[in-house]
């Protein structure tokens, strides 16, 4: 639903209403695979830890970021939160722009990796999209955070990196319609 804010095709109404009805009415009534949970102690630490000052900058200016906005969220507030001084944390990025384009490219290349992945381990057409969908809903309930960032944040990125993040976004999806192609080859 919110993808047609990010691309340029212009199509007359009376065909892009009934295109998004049935686009929704499909995602709506589509039978989801069942995820495996593994459940969380409270207390454990799980999701809290980091191997190193960097990825602890990196994985709280996520949350950060996804949850009230990169524009609202201070570089003291970043070190705030992993315990340091707000300057400390240039020692690991050089702008708090650099830690949100590390933040998206992260998301990113993660989304591509399991896709390779997971078309690497199908039988078929129909195999690898059963597959796809099932570890991208995966993905998505395992790093919310992420997919927020790749979804609304991005405009906050300085223009080149806008460019690179939004040409990443179009070949994942062009993999897809590839898929979706071979899947439903009388689809346009």
């Amino acid at each position: 639903a919110t993808s047609v804010s990010f691309h340029g095709l212009a199509l007359p109404t009376d065909r892009f209403v009934p295109l998004m009805t049935e686009m929704m009415r499909s995602v709506a009534c589509a039978t989801l695979p069942r995820l495996r949970r593994t459940p969380v102690q409270a207390g454990d630490g799980a999701g809290t830890w980091s191997p190193t000052r960097r990825e602890a900058i990196l994985n709280t200016a996520m949350k950060l970021f996804a949850r009230n906005g990169f524009a609202s969220v201070t570089v003291e507030d970043i070190g705030a939160s992993v315990g340091i001084a707000g300057p400390s944390v240039y020692n690991h990025f050089a702008a708090k722009e650099d830690i949100l384009a590390a933040a998206i490219t992260r998301g990113s290349e993660l989304l591509h990796a399991d896709m390779r992945r997971q078309v690497a381990r199908a039988a078929s057409p129909h195999d690898a999209l059963r597959r796809l969908l099932a570890g991208y809903a995966e993905y998505v309930f395992e790093t919310p955070d992420a997919i927020a960032l790749l979804i609304s944040e991005i405009r906050e990125l300085p223009a080149h990196e806008q460019h690179r993040a939004r040409a990443a976004q179009h070949e994942y999806i062009a993999e897809w319609v590839h898929l979706l192609r071979q899947v439903e080859p009388a689809w346009d």
